[in-house]
């Protein structure tokens, strides 16, 4: 798969401006910012609704430390992005990250993983992690896969959450720091899987509803197209 860093596919974007290898996110309620050199530290410097949030979310690791980026365009509203992996994480990852501002403050990030391998065997595995300062976690209902990090003092939560067939494992750390796993299932060469993530930055005073709707929304969504 070959991809070329063009910072001019980057001009049809209202949302994402891509430099070298830094992509701006900006829009009316939410503006941030991906290394993609380093994505676990995924999308930060971020401020909701002109309020400066300390942390990040949707930060995407692999195996091994020799992931490297290969190529990474803007296309719309997406932010694509591909990495191949050294020996020591034997299997490529493509990125998509599109972000959706709808109603009443509700920004809505997908994030959509493909995975593909030259091996005749593999399990690959993507970890992610979110972390927001000045915030609880709540897990509104404990037979479903999405968590709310809720502002102690301040108008905004974060949801995240993943498809409900790409669950994964997930825990909280010492720090209120949420990690997740996805994949680790069978993939041999030749074959494609996408997995599937979203994260939605939301007014405080509706999250638990709005948070709810948003994995509604994401769970009744047809497998996407796109390789």
């Amino acid at each position: 798969m070959q991809m070329t860093n063009k910072s001019q596919l980057s001009e049809d974007s209202t949302i994402w401006q891509l430099t070298a290898n830094t992509a701006d996110l900006r829009s009316p309620q939410l503006c941030g910012e991906v290394d993609l050199r380093n994505p676990f530290r995924g999308l930060h410097a971020l401020n909701y609704c002109a309020t400066p949030l300390e942390g990040s979310v949707l930060g995407l690791g692999m195996v091994g430390e020799t992931a490297s980026v290969e190529g990474a365009f803007v296309r719309g509203d997406d932010l694509v992005a591909a990495y191949r992996a050294g020996d020591d994480c034997p299997f490529s990852l493509q990125v998509y990250w599109t972000v959706s501002p709808r109603e009443n403050g509700v920004v809505v990030i997908d994030v959509l993983l493909s995975l593909e391998t030259p091996l005749l065997e593999s399990f690959p595995k993507v970890f992610i992690k979110s972390e927001l300062s000045g915030a609880e976690v709540w897990q509104p209902d404990e037979g479903r896969d999405y968590l709310v990090l809720r502002s102690l003092d301040k108008n905004w939560s974060y949801a995240e959450m993943a498809h409900p067939t790409d669950l994964g494992d997930w825990q909280i750390d010492e720090k209120g720091a949420v990690l997740r796993t996805l994949g680790g299932a069978f993939l041999e060469k030749g074959v494609i899987r996408r997995l599937r993530l979203r994260g939605a930055f939301l007014p405080r005073d509706k999250d638990l509803q709005l948070a709810a709707e948003c994995l509604a929304e994401l769970a009744a969504e047809a497998p996407p197209l796109t390789a």
